[in-house]
């Protein structure tokens, strides 16, 4: 089993701030967004440490960002940025650009593993569908190392089709209330991980499953 001592380190930070964790533990409770804006950025790297995130003349937009961190907002120009990655000690670890998108919440999600498939940055845009009174909706996205995809199982609703590396499912709509949502590794069934959020009537979320298979598995679930 590969366990870098980087990654202790972040496991080890991850679960003083939650407060407790475990192979297959985590919270599943909502998470706010601090600040305005229409753009988010979510650390999902295990392996990574607090990242920042900055254009590419330098100018700070989200700084030390740590694993399943709660996100704060800004506000950018939809298509004009060029973004930097970068550790404390300034490494960069990529540049990405023409992310934001000109209609509703762009949220930019960090995932990867640089001893096994590289990091990377994709930008998850909105589509949330319209809600009654009693709904609320979630997607999920999928950034755990050693799944080429996620399968997803809710209590009611058909399987959907599995979620790639990197990826985010469409939103579900389902009763407002407590939602079990199980994830498993679609090439054996192993089972990865189940929470059970209490998403709230009338809200849309983001559920992000990260870490690694055999090391750290959490998911944190955040209002869009």
């Amino acid at each position: 089993m590969k366990v870098c001592h980087l990654s202790l380190l972040v496991i080890f930070s991850f679960l003083v701030s939650c407060g407790g964790g475990g192979g297959a533990g985590g919270s599943s409770e909502a998470n706010g967004n601090f600040g305005s804006g229409n753009v988010r950025f979510i650390h999902g790297s295990l392996a990574s440490p607090p990242v920042t995130l900055a254009t590419a003349d330098g100018v700070i937009i989200f700084p030390e960002a740590e694993f399943l961190g709660v996100p704060t907002r800004a506000e950018i120009s939809p298509g004009s940025a060029q973004f930097t990655v970068s550790d404390r000690v300034g490494r960069v670890s990529l540049r990405r650009g023409n992310l934001v998108s000109e209609a509703g919440l762009t949220t930019l999600f960090f995932y990867g593993d640089s001893q096994v498939g590289g990091v990377n940055m994709v930008a998850l845009q909105g589509g949330v569908p319209d809600l009654a009174q009693s709904e609320a909706a979630f997607r999920v996205v999928h950034g755990v190392v050693q799944a080429a995809s996620l399968e997803i199982a809710v209590p009611g609703i058909a399987p959907p089709d599995a979620v790639p590396f990197g990826g985010s499912s469409s939103y579900f709509v389902v009763p407002a209330g407590e939602t079990r949502i199980s994830v498993s590794r679609e090439s054996d069934g192993r089972g990865v991980q189940t929470v059970a959020p209490v998403l709230e009537s009338g809200e849309s979320y983001t559920i992000v499953f990260a870490g690694e298979i055999g090391i750290f598995v959490s998911a944190r679930t955040y209002q869009d």
